[in-house]
């Protein structure tokens, strides 16, 4: 049966061997088993009743704060259940048993950050010597406080994520650009015509003739039978045969 929320509430004058309300009183004994002090008795008592060695340390440190006799066979007894400086906070130094108010407030004074006092707080839990109301609100704020810039934090890399895709977009698509505008420009160079020079007439079946004496006309000859068609020359008749064109 493990005790319960106040289970930091013992019954200190309960057991010894010096009670005279208990059967078999012998009378004072050592301080390891006064009544009213925390004895040997007493540990055993905390065992049968499902405390843990966290529990019965606190309860001993407790006694000794009141002035209550704590002999040396029962410190001998309580070191042997959990060896001192084992707990990772002294939870019976301040304030009540669990880790309360006092606690919380004497380890943030110690430089204690939140993972750190978490730690103290579970293993509060754990061990049964549990966490007061005021230290868990703290922790619980202070865990909403992170949430939140967690959050914001995670929105500011998102928008600076998406800020370097669209820069990598933009700078892909303006290189993509560049490159075919050059292309273009040298398409443009390569063409006879772009230069200004004369351009040529060519086809097949045509022949031409130049008059060499100036002033003469160039003369186009096909001997292409479909081109061999009627030429109206402007004077009215019409030739057949092989046609030439002056120009």
């Amino acid at each position: 049966m493990a005790p319960g929320k106040r289970w930091m509430d013992w019954d200190y004058g309960a057991y010894g061997q010096d009670n005279p309300n208990i059967e078999g009183h012998q009378g004072l004994g050592d301080a390891d088993n006064w009544y009213w002090g925390f004895g040997l008795q007493d540990i055993s008592a905390a065992q049968g009743q499902g405390y843990t060695p966290q529990q019965i340390r606190i309860l001993a440190q407790r006694a000794e704060k009141q002035g209550r006799p704590f002999g040396k066979k029962a410190q001998q007894r309580v070191d042997q259940l959990i060896a001192p400086g084992s707990m990772p906070w002294d939870y019976g130094l301040v304030g009540g048993a669990e880790f309360g108010i006092a606690d919380l407030n004497m380890a943030i004074g110690q430089g204690a950050d939140l993972n750190k006092i978490k730690g103290y707080t579970d293993y509060a839990r754990q061990y049964g010597i549990g966490v007061g109301p005021e230290a868990d609100k703290w922790i619980q704020s202070q865990e909403d406080r992170l949430q939140r810039s967690d959050l914001a934090q995670q929105a500011r890399d998102s928008a600076a994520a998406d800020a370097a895709k669209i820069a990598e977009a933009t700078a892909a698509q303006t290189k993509k650009m560049e490159e075919m505008y050059a292309r273009s420009r040298a398409v443009t160079s390569s063409s006879p015509l772009a230069t200004g020079g004369a351009g040529s007439f060519r086809a097949k079946g045509l022949t031409t003739s130049q008059n060499k004496r100036g002033g003469g006309t160039s003369q186009f000859k096909s001997t292409n039978p479909y081109f061999q068609s009627t030429l109206n020359t402007g004077s009215g008749k019409k030739t057949t045969g092989t046609p030439t064109l002056n120009i």
